[in-house]
């Protein structure tokens, strides 16, 4: 089994829940991505691509 996931990755929680906001209120999560996220994937509007189990981190580990 394959996924594929997007993240924005932020240092502080305080800028997770502020970028929620703005996904609630509609922004592209794309644009958010590659605004604030610290991740190399910011470029790509934070997209991580598709990955099988063994391929990540322990956070983004298929169940």
């Amino acid at each position: 089994m394959k996924l594929k996931a997007r993240h924005i990755l932020v240092e502080h929680e305080y800028e997770a829940k502020d970028i929620q906001k703005k996904l609630i209120e509609g922004k592209s999560f794309e644009i958010l991505a590659k605004d604030f996220s610290l991740c190399g994937s910011a470029a790509q509007g934070g997209d991580l691509g598709e990955f099988s189990k063994g391929m990540m981190v322990e956070a983004f580990e298929i169940l």
